[in-house]
């Protein structure tokens, strides 16, 4: 289904601004607020003549992340040990045959 469609189906207007991936997309019912409505009169200009009636917007709920910092860092660090080891082991094998078999960039 096209993303506009499930976005107009959920009730979102054009303009609107919505979480694509992650915790957003994850969370997105327990984020959404509420939309507020404002009735107005203009006069023939469209100028604000008078405030009739309105409801206020309602917002969302907050979520707070938290990340264990030295898991974090064992990851990063575990990560860029397996990437260095990939680049070189992609250069020894060109050196052994001078060929470029694979192509890679970080």
């Amino acid at each position: 289904m096209a993303k506009n469609k499930i976005d107009k189906d959920k009730g979102y207007g054009p303009n609107d601004i919505i979480g694509q991936t992650g915790i957003e997309a994850y969370a997105e019912n327990y984020l959404r607020g509420q939309d507020g409505v404002k009735r107005i009169e203009v006069d023939m200009s469209g100028r604000l003549t008078d405030e009739l009636s309105g409801d206020p917007a309602i917002p969302g709920n907050d979520i707070v992340l938290t990340i264990d910092m030295n898991l974090q860092k064992i990851a990063m660090e575990s990560l860029e040990r397996n990437i260095e080891e990939i680049r070189n082991m992609s250069l020894r094998q060109k050196a052994r045959n001078m060929k470029i078999d694979t192509t890679s960039s970080w």
